[in-house]
């Protein structure tokens, strides 16, 4: 089986976010893509707008037309601040035969080894850069996804 784990804080989810879902399911050969909304994103200073209960439930209804799609409350249910090595831990335990992958906004990876835990998250998954808007190359070209040569 093939996973990918797609956290963020989907204050609020959009189209964007289910055009880079279609893609890496499409381009990776996915089984599944899970949207994991955060309870608190240790990188954003003044947390989201709406409350974690919201964007769950705005998560479930913007997916309910992707047969692959899956919505995962563990970082909700956690509280706390939401750190991607707790999650790909426990994806890993959940499925230890699975193929996993993170999904990660291409901008977010200037900052990856700044990561709570970087060397852990690369032990279980395979970071896929995602382009995001129209300067990215990779966007313009419909090529959203791309896995990375990092793994541990």
């Amino acid at each position: 089986m093939r996973i990918a784990l797609f956290g963020g804080s989907f204050d609020p989810i959009h189209c964007e976010h289910l055009r880079l879902a279609e893609a890496a399911q499409r381009q990776l050969g996915l089984d599944k893509v899970v949207f994991l909304p955060s309870y608190r994103a240790p990188h954003k200073a003044f947390g989201a707008v709406a409350s974690a209960e919201d964007r769950l439930a705005l998560c479930k209804i913007a997916c309910r037309n992707l047969p692959f799609a899956e919505v995962s409350d563990l970082e909700i249910a956690a509280q706390g601040t939401s750190y991607t090595y707790l999650t790909c831990r426990a994806f890993a335990e959940k499925y230890p035969a699975a193929q996993l992958f993170f999904l990660v906004g291409a901008d977010m990876l200037e900052n990856f080894f700044f990561w709570k835990e970087p060397e852990e998250i690369l032990r279980h998954v395979t970071l896929v850069a995602c382009g995001r808007g129209e300067a990215d190359v990779h966007a313009a070209h419909g090529r959203f996804c791309r896995p990375l040569p990092y793994r541990l």
